[in-house]
């Protein structure tokens, strides 16, 4: 979503559960998810698991993957307080933890698709360290554990991970019905929706 700023902090959740798990994962619970990769190249050498998903890109019915099930109580609080700072009835869209192997990096880019901009992109790291500067737009920063932000993906972003260990962001893409509102007539406009 575009707003006056590159970065919002939202505030502070508990993630102590939910870093429990995460640095439980075997390596291979991560996946190169490549169809995600190809349609979004500045990914390619990040590791995700998926737990919403909105396949059609659409807000329509978004899905709960069977990962889910299993980090449910973890992030459930999360949720909470993030539900708690937007107006009633929003939900989220798609939420995936997104692992960053030291060394890697995500180049800078500008999220293109209609239904990533008319969303809350929200992070929370969960596991992460001083030397992962993150970047939007003409500035740097670098977030702490269970810090909540919001991050303007309509200006070029990236982050690079120059420590010795990964970092993991449970990443959350949130609608609001006046978002909702905002893309659907973005999508009766170029087409992409016919009226009945």
């Amino acid at each position: 979503m575009d707003f006056d700023a590159s970065f919002r902090q939202w505030g502070h959740v508990d993630i102590g559960q939910l870093q429990e798990q995460v640095r439980a994962l075997p390596d291979a619970a991560w996946w190169h998810d490549v169809e995600r990769q190809q349609r979004f190249a500045a990914h390619r050498q990040t590791q995700s698991i998926a737990l919403i998903q909105d396949v059609q890109f659409c807000y329509h019915r978004p899905e709960k993957t069977p990962a889910f099930e299993l980090f449910a109580d973890a992030v459930q609080p999360v949720l909470e307080v993030i539900a708690g700072c937007l107006p009633p009835r929003s939900f989220v869209v798609r939420m995936l933890l997104a692992r960053l192997p030291a060394g890697a990096c995500i180049p800078l880019h500008v999220d293109k698709g209609a239904s990533l901009r008319f969303v809350h992109r929200l992070h929370v790291p969960v596991l992460t360290h001083p030397h992962v500067p993150f970047t939007v737009g003409e500035e740097t920063v670098c977030l702490r554990d269970g810090e909540v932000w919001e991050i303007n993906n309509c200006r070029a972003h990236g982050v690079s991970n120059e420590g010795d260990s990964a970092r993991v962001h449970l990443i959350m893409d949130w609608a609001t019905p006046v978002l909702v509102q905002q893309f659907l007539a973005q999508q009766f406009a170029t087409g992409v929706i016919q009226p009945l």
